[in-house]
């Protein structure tokens, strides 16, 4: 784990004053194998990093509408079936992105996205590569408050740097109940359709290009879908802001639709 400690320097009151605030974790652990088998990373055509993704069947990744809006289908890629984003597993071009019609760039209301292989995935091992469960039970599941929940991702380790981590990289969060999200954000900043996660003190958190991950029930397979890494305050590093995911069982028909 990498600690990092950060100086500010807020203006108040017509002074200067150097604020060190608790010490942060941003990367939690190495993922180990059979872990977060579902897990994909999405590429751009050089091979550089976008976000993740989770694959909830042979040719269709989960994801959020923030990362793939700003490119063509024939501009990504996405490897599965490896713990690091730059190497191993199989990688594979998209053939066409189903971002949600209503997706709101501004609040990320509807920040939900599938991506279409232009071939299927093989097979599933359930070692290196597996589906994640989409089920409407995950609406119950994102309503237990402190319930412990995981994500994982090959984003920021260290948010002064912008270093992205090769390989992927696990935290272990909680559920934080809406109506204490929205207290803290302001009711009109998270909607129903989206639910919260952190943990108490603020240490670990999911961080830049970890956007489009899968908050899920367990680190395993057979583990449920319960959220999708849509953003957070810049401010989480310092304070206990927890983070924002697009609620998955509120999308479950669309996403069950845009299977076929």
């Amino acid at each position: 784990m990498i600690v990092l400690t950060v100086l500010l320097l807020l203006f108040i009151d017509g002074i200067y004053v150097t604020v060190t605030p608790l010490s942060y974790i941003v990367r939690g652990t190495d993922a180990q194998p059979g872990e977060f088998t579902w897990m994909a990373a999405i590429l751009d055509n050089k091979g550089d990093l976008i976000c993740g993704g989770g694959i909830i069947d042979q040719k269709s990744i989960l994801t959020s509408a923030k990362c793939i809006q700003k490119y063509d289908a024939l501009d990504l890629r996405v490897r599965v079936g490896s713990l690091k984003y730059d190497s191993g597993g199989t990688v594979f071009t998209v053939g066409r992105t189903i971002i949600h019609p209503l997706y709101d760039k501004s609040s990320y209301i509807n920040d939900i996205a599938i991506i279409k292989l232009s071939n299927p995935i093989h097979s599933f091992d359930y070692k290196t590569v597996a589906p994640i469960t989409i089920s409407i039970a995950s609406r119950r599941l994102g309503l237990i408050s402190n319930l412990p929940v995981y994500m994982a991702g090959w984003g920021n380790t260290g948010s002064l740097f912008h270093s992205t981590s090769s390989s992927l990289q696990k935290v272990t969060l909680e559920i934080v109940g809406h109506n204490k999200c929205q207290k803290t954000y302001g009711s009109t900043q998270v909607d129903d359709s989206q639910l919260c996660a952190g943990v108490a003190d603020g240490k670990l958190y999911p961080s830049t290009y970890d956007e489009g991950g899968i908050l899920s029930s367990d680190p395993s397979t057979p583990s449920i879908a319960l959220g999708i890494y849509s953003w957070t305050s810049k401010w989480s590093a310092i304070y206990t802001y927890p983070e924002i995911y697009t609620r998955i069982s509120s999308y479950y028909h669309w996403i069950k639709h845009n299977l076929d």
